[in-house]
């Protein structure tokens, strides 16, 4: 007799210092974290995130069947003297998208729009989410990709 896999879905919000996930098993958000790189140099970090994200991933295909990855889009609210913190996310997210394409071929852009980070805070401390502010944005950004179909 087969057993089918868990389906998981996993939202990523990337930065350029740390980068929060959160898992949705069946419908239902169950994990949270943060990617936390280390390096000298820019190049030593975004290897550092590969290598730590494809262990999360790593680990996630062993345990579940990997669904579906939606990754955060440009922020439109960070104002233009933010410009230089815009391309390292944008480094980071271009790797992590990557990454996430050989683990499965559904990876969107979902953008949070002007939602207040304050918001994002109480739905994800409600699931349970102790998490940084990286992955307090993780869950917020995976309840608007519809990834939570039960709370």
């Amino acid at each position: 007799m087969s057993h089918s896999r868990l389906k998981v879905d996993l939202a990523i919000d990337p930065g350029s210092v740390g980068t929060g996930f959160a898992v949705f098993k069946e419908g239902r958000f169950c994990e949270c974290g943060t990617v936390w790189p280390k390096g000298k140099n820019r190049i030593d970090k975004l290897l550092s995130l590969k290598q730590l994200y494809h262990q999360l991933l790593t680990r996630l295909d062993t345990e579940t069947e990997l669904l579906h990855v939606a990754v955060e889009s440009w922020q439109k609210h960070v104002s233009g003297s933010k410009t230089y913190g815009m391309m390292l996310c944008s480094e980071a997210r271009g790797l992590l998208v990557c990454v996430s394409l050989e683990f499965t071929t559904l990876v969107t852009y979902i953008s949070k729009g002007n939602t207040p980070k304050s918001e994002a805070l109480l739905l994800a401390r409600a699931r349970g989410c102790a998490g940084s502010e990286h992955a307090v944005d993780a869950v917020h950004l995976g309840i608007l990709a519809g990834f939570e179909k039960y709370w």
